[in-house]
């Protein structure tokens, strides 16, 4: 992770115009389980439909046949899926803007996208939502998709719709345990000549950097200096920690010195020392990360402060964490290419697991 940080920063440093994201990559790859060219997501059991529970088939208790109370029961019952529409915002165009105005584009065009895309999926939900068959919804920008809690027969209705390309399960994951024991920093960031950018004077001044993980420390002595502060600079989707970088785990706080580490403690530890930080606290305080919460950690970090006229966004965000191992999943294909458009470097780590990883 440290060697492709230092990259990132050389790339900031010597290029102005970030790569251009092609039409044909926008759309994510249908996987295995793609069906008449959707992959769509189903819960409970194939014969629940709406007519399982029509008033008519509600019995007193006495005369309840238990076999159709467990269909009203599964009817009844409500899953949190991500609904991707097939919409898709233009952003082949944007190349060679400065990075504000090319910030800005991207912002307002995938904004405009997904509000125009999502208007006959909104009134069909709140029609819904006044059925009791829809508890939460949330919509987001960046991928033109929902997130979506609701009956089976409600999601089997939007995988029949054509706007819908994919339906799949607001999935759970586990937060990276953090390291243990005493690291010594030095010897890794004399091998990635750390210390010879330094002594040209470039120290990460100017630059950005962002983390999704577990949070941030904002006590820790070697990071504290180096946030950003306000509003715009810390995100936790799950409202636990509003306002205050926190770090239960401690996973997010060692990747952030990895990269922006100061030497408090007498010892240089971070690659870039003077540049500033921002934070997403992906996963909970019970360590554990949604689908869902990703998405939006994604979106935030493109439009830090939901004002697309303002350049608030990072220059580089680092990743620590996966999504499944092995093999590769395209759920946040379209977020990434987001990033890249707006001229954000994303960083995954790799081979976390070991050999052949």
């Amino acid at each position: 992770m440290i060697a492709l940080f230092l990259i990132a920063l050389l790339w900031l440093r010597f290029t102005t115009t970030p790569p251009v994201v092609n039409a044909q990559d926008q759309q994510p790859a249908a996987d295995s389980d793609a069906v008449l060219g959707k992959q769509i997501w189903l819960p409970f059991v194939s014969n629940v439909t709406s007519d399982n529970v029509a008033s008519d088939n509600v019995v007193p208790d006495g005369d309840r046949d238990t076999t159709q109370t467990a269909e009203v029961q599964a009817a009844a019952a409500q899953s949190s899926v991500i609904v991707l529409l097939k919409d898709r915002a233009d952003l082949t165009n944007i190349g060679g803007a400065n990075r504000r105005a090319r910030q800005r584009k991207v912002i307002n065009a995938l904004r405009a996208k997904a509000n125009a895309a999502q208007k006959p999926i909104m009134a069909l939900l709140r029609t819904r939502t006044a059925q009791g068959k829809v508890s939460h919804v949330t919509p987001f920008w960046v991928i033109n998709g929902l997130e979506i809690t609701a009956t089976a027969d409600v999601i089997q209705e939007l995988a029949g719709r054509p706007e819908v390309l994919t339906i799949t399960p607001n999935a759970t994951i586990a937060a990276p345990a953090a390291p243990t024991g005493n690291v010594a920093p030095e010897p890794n960031l004399t091998v990635i000549n750390a210390p010879a950018l330094w002594n040209l004077g470039w120290r990460g001044q100017g630059i950005v950097v962002a983390s999704m993980d577990s949070g941030v420390d904002i006590s820790h002595p070697d990071l504290s200096a180096q946030w950003r502060g306000g509003s715009n600079s810390w995100f936790d989707p799950y409202g636990q920690h509003p306002t205050t970088p926190t770090d239960l785990s401690g996973h997010g706080t060692w990747t952030m010195g990895v990269m922006v580490g100061r030497d408090a403690g007498g010892t240089a530890i971070g690659v870039a020392p003077d540049a500033q930080w921002i934070a997403v606290k992906l996963f909970n305080d019970q360590g554990t990360a949604t689908v869902a919460a990703i998405h939006a950690g994604f979106q935030w970090l493109l439009d830090p402060d939901d004002d697309p006229n303002t350049a608030d966004a990072p220059d580089v965000i680092n990743n620590s964490w996966s999504f499944g191992n092995p093999g590769c999943n395209l759920e946040f294909q379209l977020d990434v290419q987001a990033w890249q458009a707006a001229g954000i470097v994303p960083l995954f780590a790799a081979g976390n697991y070991g050999a052949g990883t």
